[in-house]
Protein backbone atom coordinates (compact mmCIF):
# COMPACT_ATOMS: atom_id res chain seq x y z
CA UNK A 1 0.00 0.00 0.00
CA UNK A 2 1.91 3.15 -0.92
CA UNK A 3 1.75 6.13 1.91
CA UNK A 4 -0.50 8.69 1.44
CA UNK A 5 1.42 12.31 1.95
CA UNK A 6 -0.72 15.19 3.12
CA UNK A 7 1.23 18.49 1.87
CA UNK A 8 0.41 21.41 4.47
CA UNK A 9 2.50 24.58 4.37
CA UNK A 10 5.18 22.62 2.20
CA UNK A 11 5.52 19.91 4.90
CA UNK A 12 5.19 16.89 4.53
CA UNK A 13 2.89 15.01 6.63
CA UNK A 14 1.30 11.42 7.55
CA UNK A 15 -2.28 10.73 7.25
CA UNK A 16 -2.58 10.90 11.08
CA UNK A 17 -1.20 14.86 10.63
CA UNK A 18 2.44 14.49 12.18
CA UNK A 19 5.33 15.66 10.17
CA UNK A 20 6.94 13.36 8.22
CA UNK A 21 10.57 12.18 9.80
CA UNK A 22 13.26 12.65 7.48
CA UNK A 23 16.15 12.39 9.87
CA UNK A 24 17.67 10.89 12.64
CA UNK A 25 17.40 14.01 14.83
CA UNK A 26 13.76 14.26 14.05
CA UNK A 27 13.36 10.46 15.35
CA UNK A 28 15.00 10.86 18.50
CA UNK A 29 13.24 14.62 19.37
CA UNK A 30 10.04 12.43 18.64
CA UNK A 31 11.31 9.24 21.13
CA UNK A 32 11.75 11.79 23.51
CA UNK A 33 7.99 13.10 23.41
CA UNK A 34 6.89 9.41 23.17
CA UNK A 35 8.81 9.23 26.51
CA UNK A 36 7.31 11.92 28.25
CA UNK A 37 3.83 11.42 27.28
CA UNK A 38 3.72 7.80 28.22
CA UNK A 39 5.48 7.20 31.65
CA UNK A 40 2.85 8.14 33.86
CA UNK A 41 0.24 5.68 31.46
CA UNK A 42 2.77 3.11 31.10
CA UNK A 43 3.71 2.86 34.62
CA UNK A 44 -0.28 2.66 35.60
CA UNK A 45 -0.49 -0.49 33.22
CA UNK A 46 2.51 -2.20 34.38
CA UNK A 47 1.03 -2.16 38.14
CA UNK A 48 -2.18 -3.33 37.25
CA UNK A 49 -4.05 0.60 37.53
CA UNK A 50 -6.70 2.11 35.40
CA UNK A 51 -5.34 5.20 33.23
CA UNK A 52 -7.04 8.68 34.14
CA UNK A 53 -8.11 10.44 31.16
CA UNK A 54 -5.19 12.50 30.72
CA UNK A 55 -3.40 9.42 30.62
CA UNK A 56 -5.45 8.01 27.50
CA UNK A 57 -5.22 11.16 25.71
CA UNK A 58 -1.67 11.20 25.92
CA UNK A 59 -0.73 7.61 24.55
CA UNK A 60 -2.70 8.34 21.70
CA UNK A 61 -0.69 11.10 21.03
CA UNK A 62 2.46 9.27 21.37
CA UNK A 63 0.72 6.65 19.07
CA UNK A 64 0.48 9.03 16.07
CA UNK A 65 3.87 9.88 16.92
CA UNK A 66 5.30 6.52 17.34
CA UNK A 67 3.73 5.12 14.25
CA UNK A 68 5.63 8.20 11.71
CA UNK A 69 8.88 7.18 13.90
CA UNK A 70 8.41 3.65 12.23
CA UNK A 71 8.07 5.22 8.71
CA UNK A 72 11.51 6.42 9.17
CA UNK A 73 12.57 2.88 11.12
CA UNK A 74 10.38 0.41 9.27
CA UNK A 75 12.96 -2.71 9.85
CA UNK A 76 12.94 -2.25 13.58
CA UNK A 77 11.64 -4.35 16.29
CA UNK A 78 11.32 -2.38 19.33
CA UNK A 79 9.59 0.56 17.49
CA UNK A 80 6.53 -1.92 16.78
CA UNK A 81 6.65 -3.86 19.91
CA UNK A 82 6.60 -0.06 21.44
CA UNK A 83 3.62 1.15 20.03
CA UNK A 84 1.67 -2.12 19.90
CA UNK A 85 2.15 -1.97 23.57
CA UNK A 86 0.45 1.33 23.50
CA UNK A 87 -2.62 0.98 21.64
CA UNK A 88 -3.13 -2.60 23.65
CA UNK A 89 -3.27 -0.10 27.18
CA UNK A 90 -5.83 2.20 25.00
CA UNK A 91 -7.62 -0.86 24.47
CA UNK A 92 -7.26 -1.13 20.79
CA UNK A 93 -6.61 -4.90 20.65
CA UNK A 94 -6.49 -5.26 16.93
CA UNK A 95 -4.20 -2.39 15.88
CA UNK A 96 -2.33 -4.22 18.64
CA UNK A 97 -1.84 -7.08 17.39
CA UNK A 98 -0.89 -6.39 14.13
CA UNK A 99 2.03 -4.09 15.46
CA UNK A 100 3.60 -6.74 17.75
CA UNK A 101 3.33 -8.93 14.98
CA UNK A 102 5.10 -7.07 12.87
CA UNK A 103 8.16 -6.58 15.56
CA UNK A 104 8.10 -9.99 15.95
CA UNK A 105 8.67 -10.33 11.92
CA UNK A 106 11.35 -8.00 12.21
CA UNK A 107 12.87 -9.78 14.88
CA UNK A 108 13.23 -12.87 12.79
CA UNK A 109 14.97 -10.58 10.10
CA UNK A 110 17.11 -8.85 12.19
CA UNK A 111 20.83 -9.96 11.37
CA UNK A 112 23.45 -10.99 13.78
CA UNK A 113 23.73 -8.45 16.32
CA UNK A 114 27.10 -7.57 17.50
CA UNK A 115 27.29 -7.47 21.21
CA UNK A 116 25.74 -9.14 23.92
CA UNK A 117 23.45 -6.47 25.14
CA UNK A 118 21.95 -6.14 21.36
CA UNK A 119 21.07 -9.62 21.39
CA UNK A 120 19.81 -9.51 25.51
CA UNK A 121 17.51 -6.14 23.52
CA UNK A 122 16.54 -8.22 21.17
CA UNK A 123 14.93 -10.95 23.14
CA UNK A 124 13.72 -8.75 25.54
CA UNK A 125 11.76 -7.46 22.93
CA UNK A 126 10.39 -10.64 21.38
CA UNK A 127 9.76 -12.01 25.45
CA UNK A 128 7.24 -8.52 25.72
CA UNK A 129 5.97 -9.14 22.14
CA UNK A 130 4.99 -12.38 23.00
CA UNK A 131 3.41 -11.36 26.71
CA UNK A 132 1.25 -8.97 25.02
CA UNK A 133 -0.42 -11.07 22.55
CA UNK A 134 -1.17 -13.52 25.51
CA UNK A 135 -2.41 -10.91 27.41
CA UNK A 136 -5.20 -10.44 23.64
CA UNK A 137 -5.54 -14.36 24.12
CA UNK A 138 -6.70 -13.94 27.35
CA UNK A 139 -8.83 -10.92 27.19
CA UNK A 140 -10.58 -12.78 24.40
CA UNK A 141 -11.19 -15.90 26.88
CA UNK A 142 -8.78 -18.05 24.50
CA UNK A 143 -6.99 -19.24 27.08
CA UNK A 144 -4.96 -22.37 25.27
CA UNK A 145 -3.75 -19.38 22.94
CA UNK A 146 -2.25 -17.57 26.09
CA UNK A 147 -0.62 -20.02 27.51
CA UNK A 148 0.70 -20.56 24.32
CA UNK A 149 1.91 -17.05 23.84
CA UNK A 150 3.05 -16.35 27.31
CA UNK A 151 5.25 -19.53 27.44
CA UNK A 152 7.08 -18.33 24.18
CA UNK A 153 7.35 -15.10 26.16
CA UNK A 154 9.22 -17.08 28.77
CA UNK A 155 11.75 -18.70 26.34
CA UNK A 156 12.95 -15.17 25.62
CA UNK A 157 12.69 -13.67 29.09
CA UNK A 158 16.21 -13.20 30.69
CA UNK A 159 17.04 -13.43 34.12
CA UNK A 160 17.03 -9.45 34.67
CA UNK A 161 13.93 -8.64 32.38
CA UNK A 162 11.81 -5.76 34.08
CA UNK A 163 8.89 -7.50 32.99
CA UNK A 164 9.93 -10.97 33.85
CA UNK A 165 7.30 -10.96 37.29
CA UNK A 166 4.36 -9.75 35.24
CA UNK A 167 5.28 -12.36 32.62
CA UNK A 168 4.75 -14.95 35.63
CA UNK A 169 1.67 -13.09 36.61
CA UNK A 170 -0.03 -13.80 33.21
CA UNK A 171 0.50 -17.78 33.46
CA UNK A 172 -0.76 -17.91 36.56
CA UNK A 173 -3.67 -15.59 35.88
CA UNK A 174 -4.11 -18.12 32.86
CA UNK A 175 -4.06 -21.21 35.25
CA UNK A 176 -6.57 -19.79 37.32
CA UNK A 177 -9.10 -19.76 34.36
CA UNK A 178 -8.21 -23.41 33.24
CA UNK A 179 -8.89 -24.53 37.20
CA UNK A 180 -5.06 -24.96 37.68
CA UNK A 181 -4.62 -22.76 40.82
CA UNK A 182 -1.56 -25.55 42.40
CA UNK A 183 0.45 -24.33 39.48
CA UNK A 184 -0.58 -20.76 39.38
CA UNK A 185 0.47 -20.65 43.26
CA UNK A 186 3.68 -21.88 41.68
CA UNK A 187 4.14 -19.30 39.42
CA UNK A 188 3.33 -16.61 41.99
CA UNK A 189 5.89 -17.21 44.14
CA UNK A 190 8.29 -17.08 41.41
CA UNK A 191 6.82 -13.79 40.55
CA UNK A 192 7.81 -12.98 44.32
CA UNK A 193 10.89 -14.17 44.35
CA UNK A 194 11.80 -11.84 41.59
CA UNK A 195 10.01 -8.57 43.04
CA UNK A 196 8.31 -9.14 46.23
CA UNK A 197 6.43 -6.16 45.96
CA UNK A 198 5.09 -7.18 42.99
CA UNK A 199 1.70 -5.44 42.89
CA UNK A 200 0.09 -7.52 40.40
CA UNK A 201 1.65 -10.59 41.76
CA UNK A 202 -0.17 -9.28 44.96
CA UNK A 203 -3.93 -8.90 44.07
CA UNK A 204 -3.60 -12.12 42.04
CA UNK A 205 -1.96 -14.00 45.27
CA UNK A 206 -5.39 -11.90 47.28
CA UNK A 207 -7.92 -12.85 44.69
CA UNK A 208 -6.78 -16.47 45.10
CA UNK A 209 -6.75 -16.60 48.90
CA UNK A 210 -10.06 -14.92 49.63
Amino acid sequence: MALVLVLSNSTARMPNGESIITTESGYNDGLREVLSLTHDGVANFNVGEELDQRQKDDIHRAIKIMDNMNSFRPSEAAGFFEVGLLNYIVGDSDTAKERIQQALNNAQLTPNLKTKMEQANLEGVIADSYHILALIAFDHQDYDSALKEVIASLTYVTTNHLSRPNIYVARARIEVQLKQNDLAQKDLDSAFAMDPLCPQAKKLNNFLHH
